[in-house]
């Protein structure tokens, strides 16, 4: 095997890895977790609690 096959096959071994403990941790993980519906504030505006420019509102 020349080192091109090798790196390959590493290069898919590690996507696997990858792939697996993703599903591995299922929902434990926090951008698979389900989403949880916000009401607006009072003028409206639904709050991105990620965005820290609406500090000021919470």
């Amino acid at each position: 095997m020349n080192g091109l096959t090798v790196f390959l096959i590493l290069a898919v071994i590690i996507i696997v890895g990858f792939i697996l403990i993703r599903f591995i941790r299922g929902s434990s993980y926090p951008a698979d977790a389900p989403k949880v519906d916000r009401p607006p504030d009072e003028e409206g505006q639904f709050i991105n609690h990620r965005d820290h420019s609406h500090d000021d509102k919470l």
